[in-house]
Formats: structure tokens, sequence, C-alpha cells
């Protein structure tokens, strides 16, 4: 049976998608991060050139999004 993957956050910013990607590890979320490739090979992130994409399988989605959003509201919360 294979997964179905949905995408939940895109980014110019890689380093933004692997935190999340952290974060979603330790929860026991599986995730794929896609990049479109002149992006990785030039650190591009210009007008759609170098976006990352962070999909996790669909029947995490709810608590992936759920959690990435508590992690964002900390965050807010702390730099006041």
């Amino acid at each position: 049976m294979s997964i179905e993957y949905v995408l939940i956050h895109s980014t110019n910013s890689r380093e933004e998608i692997l935190i999340m990607g952290s974060i979603l590890e330790a929860h026991g979320i599986k995730f794929k991060v896609q990049q479109e490739s002149i992006g990785k090979l030039y650190a591009i992130a210009s007008d759609g050139l170098g976006e990352a994409r962070l999909f996790v399988a669909e029947e995490d989605a709810d608590r992936a999004i759920r959690l990435l959003n508590d992690m964002e509201q900390e965050q807010a919360q702390e730099q006041e």
C-alpha cells in the first residue's frame, strides 16, 4: 500500500522547511521535502526558483498542521 503525501507548507527558505521537518520527525510524522533543483544547486530563492515544499502523509496532515501552527504561535509569543 502506497502512502499518499499532501502539501502542507511551501516557502523560499529550505532551512525553514528542514526545521519544520525536524519537529514533525520528533513527533513521529513522516515527511518529504521537495525543492526546485536550480534552487538547491545555486541557493536561489526568487520567483518560485528554489521554492521548498513540505509534504506529509495524508493521514497525518491535520496533526502536522496543528503542530506547526502551535510552533509558530509559540515563537510569536516569545518575540513579544
